[in-house]
């Protein structure tokens, strides 16, 4: 990068930024291992579930009518919440890093080397990327920083 000199308010900024950004890619991450953990307990709860119809259903006991419809309607609610469940983590973890040019359309600015998307749509080759790496202003990088940072936010 081109050597610029910063003023301390720029620095202080460009830090605060780092630090903003670093912190809802840590939130991100949570996010993904909550989800995960549920998907987890999720399948084990539905494991249990299928090895105790099993017991019930394969162990010859004679069940009558009412103590069946309860059974049958106990398993068809747990399963009903354990698929919403599921359904809210899949969602979840697919989800987590959303695709903001779907949110903002074209209000969304550009966030070159802070996007892979924008970085990579704005240069053909390595040499340009570099170029442009070398070449750039610290104030619009903090501008492209501004951009990504509201997107994390939003």
């Amino acid at each position: 990068m081109a050597e610029k000199n910063l003023d301390k308010h720029s620095e202080e900024r460009l830090e605060w930024i780092h630090w903003q950004l670093h912190r809802y890619d840590n939130l991100r991450s949570t996010v993904s291992n909550r989800a995960s953990v549920v998907l987890s307990a999720n399948a084990i709860l539905l494991a249990g579930l299928s090895f105790l119809v099993d017991k019930v259903l394969g162990s010859g006991i004679q069940i009558g009518v009412i103590e069946r419809s309860f059974i049958l309607i106990a398993l068809t609610v747990t399963l009903f919440l354990l698929v919403i469940s599921m359904n809210n983590s899949i969602t979840t973890l697919a989800n987590v890093w959303k695709t903001s040019r779907k949110m903002f359309g074209d209000k969304l600015s550009k966030r070159l080397f802070y996007s892979p998307a924008d970085t990579i749509n704005e240069f053909e080759h390595f040499e340009q990327f570099k170029q442009k790496l070398e070449d750039i202003e610290i104030y619009e990088l903090i501008g492209f920083a501004y951009g990504e940072l509201w997107t994390n936010i939003n």
